[in-house]
């Protein structure tokens, strides 16, 4: 059976942050959802960390292409998304239950949310 929800992750160089990020959904309370990390030409750590992942925890797949740029990686993350609803970015533990609920209510929805990084200058 399909996942409710799949989330959809952007990485480029990100390792600095990565755990955090990934945690930070993996941990959600609602469970049913599958999480494509779109690796968009990272050269850091970031392939390994996401390999990892992957083979901890059944939900995270992993996509890999060239870079291209954060719209380029949430599209290809979206042609082999699987869930009923979509959903993007970083979440607090409530999040994904919250979007589906708001789902079920109007069928049409799509939820997205989106946390940057910026390098500390100084």
């Amino acid at each position: 059976a399909n996942p409710a929800i799949s989330v959809l992750m952007p990485v480029y160089n990100s390792a600095r942050h990565l755990h955090q990020a990934m945690d930070s959904i993996l941990a959600q309370t609602f469970a049913d959802f599958e999480f494509l990390c779109v690796n968009d030409g990272s050269t850091d750590d970031s392939a390994n960390i996401l390999a990892d992942y992957a083979l901890r925890d059944p939900r995270v797949r992993i996509v890999t292409q060239a870079n291209g740029g954060v719209t380029r990686a949430l599209n290809a993350g979206l042609a082999v998304a699987r869930g009923d609803l979509d959903a993007a970015g970083a979440a607090f533990g409530e999040a994904l239950k919250i979007a589906q609920r708001l789902a079920a209510a109007d069928p049409g929805m799509r939820v997205g949310s989106a946390i940057s990084t910026f390098p500390h200058s100084g």
